[in-house]
């Protein structure tokens, strides 16, 4: 006498194939960037597949997630974010570049900017989402532009006449001192090269 048993598999498989081609085109459009994968179930939020990189981006453990919703584990910081999110991936079936602030497992707050797609597995909705962890950028963006804000602030305010001219020559900014100075408005300096400014024998 045979016996035999038999499971199907057939949900299992079109998830990790979807999961598959989302992460090839995905990593064909953005080579250099890390991408975590997640797909999710849009009635109650529980993971159904997530990649390798998601496990490192938020230290939770595949393990730890598959079957648990979002909000059970408390990843988004602000649950009705996620809410709102799927809304709108429901009514508009994408959402593109959402940033959005998550919680790690060892309760560090981060940012990612989050992609998402509406697909159907077994007839059920579900949203496969792209996300990348852009914290380190975010930080490094909103120190530019303090330092920026400080610099222009002191070329501003300085006494002394400055400029600031390209590889070229040509004047790029001004401060008020140095049009006091030259004797002019700022928008005709702007532009002008700046041995213009000067005696012909002076540059």
């Amino acid at each position: 006498m045979i016996r035999g048993m038999a499971v199907d598999i057939t949900e299992r498989k079109q998830v990790e194939e979807a999961l598959r081609k989302s992460e090839e085109k995905f990593s064909k459009a953005f080579p250099r960037k890390p991408l975590g994968f997640t797909i999710t179930s849009t009635n109650d939020h529980r993971y159904i597949e997530i990649n390798e990189t998601f496990e490192r981006i938020t230290g939770w453990s595949r393990a730890e997630m598959i079957g648990r919703s979002a909000i059970d584990v408390g990843i988004w910081m602000d649950p009705n974010q996620r809410i709102e999110f799927i809304k709108r991936l429901l009514a508009e079936g994408s959402v593109r570049d959402l940033e959005v602030s998550f919680l790690t497992r060892n309760g560090q707050a981060r940012t990612a900017l989050t992609s998402a797609e509406l697909i159907e597995i077994n007839g059920e909705p579900c949203a496969l989402s792209v996300v990348a962890d852009i914290t380190e950028a975010k930080k490094s963006e909103e120190a530019r532009q303090v330092s920026e804000s400080r610099f222009s602030q002191f070329f501003s305010t300085l006494p002394a006449y400055c400029y600031m001219t390209s590889a070229t020559g040509e004047i790029v900014d001004v401060n008020p001192a140095a049009c006091e100075a030259l004797g002019y408005y700022k928008e005709a300096l702007l532009g002008k090269p700046l041995s213009d400014v000067y005696a012909p024998s002076q540059p």
